[in-house]
């Protein structure tokens, strides 16, 4: 059940329903990877978004504070 919302030069904008859920959901994709690059998902009193960045990069380590 997934539909193409969109397309520009760089993304692909896709969106889907989870129906057991019910919950909508709205993805950006990368159009040259494919990667996503955001996730938004939308449920009764529920909403979540989630931003993917810096695929393949070395992962960042913090020591603890305070």
């Amino acid at each position: 059940n997934a539909y193409l919302l969109e397309t520009t030069p760089s993304t692909y904008t896709v969106s889907f329903m989870k129906p057991s859920g019910p919950a909508w959901f709205t993805l950006v994709l990368d159009r040259r990877t494919l990667l996503p690059r955001r996730l938004q998902m939308t449920a009764a009193a529920h909403f979540m978004t989630h931003r993917y960045a810096a695929f393949n990069a070395p992962p960042r380590i913090k020591p603890p504070t305070g």
